[in-house]
């Protein structure tokens, strides 16, 4: 079993936490458990055992040093944290979120128009894909749309 410090994405305070996993490595940017939800990371390095560790849930994806050294550049440079430094360089789209919703809450319970209900599934699908669109839907503000 390895460890590994791992940088919550967006988080304020405290840089890095620790993680155990196998096969990861500098980069890769990855779901963990933070308190009562899962979070998006990105694996710094490695880590001093710590028996109280929660393990990585999923890698996302791999960024170059590149990229990872510009990230630590930056929050170094304008007083920050990792964490917030990388939430403004990784894509919000990475996010799969239908790997991480208990099935339970996937039942709806609001009574949804054929219009919303096409919507809905084409967002649910574009989601699935990883793709990026635009929607736009006309209503009353507040409306529940």
């Amino acid at each position: 079993m390895s460890f590994y410090k791992v940088s919550i994405l967006g988080l304020a305070g405290k840089d890095t936490y620790t993680y155990r996993g196998e096969g990861y490595k500098r980069g890769d940017v990855v779901f963990v458990p933070f308190i009562n939800k899962v979070r998006r990371g990105i694996v710094i390095g490695t880590s001093s055992p710590y028996e109280r560790s929660k393990e990585i849930i999923k890698r996302l994806i791999h960024l170059p040093e590149q990229i990872v050294r510009l990230g630590e550049w930056a929050a170094d440079y304008y007083t920050s944290t990792l964490g917030q430094s990388f939430a403004l360089m990784i894509p919000p789209i990475l996010k799969n979120y239908n790997d991480f919703i208990p099935d339970n809450a996937r039942e709806s319970h609001l009574n949804l128009t054929k219009t919303q209900e096409k919507l809905v599934k084409k967002i649910t699908e574009d989601m699935d894909n990883a793709q990026h669109n635009i929607y736009l839907m006309f209503g009353v503000t507040g409306s529940g749309k």
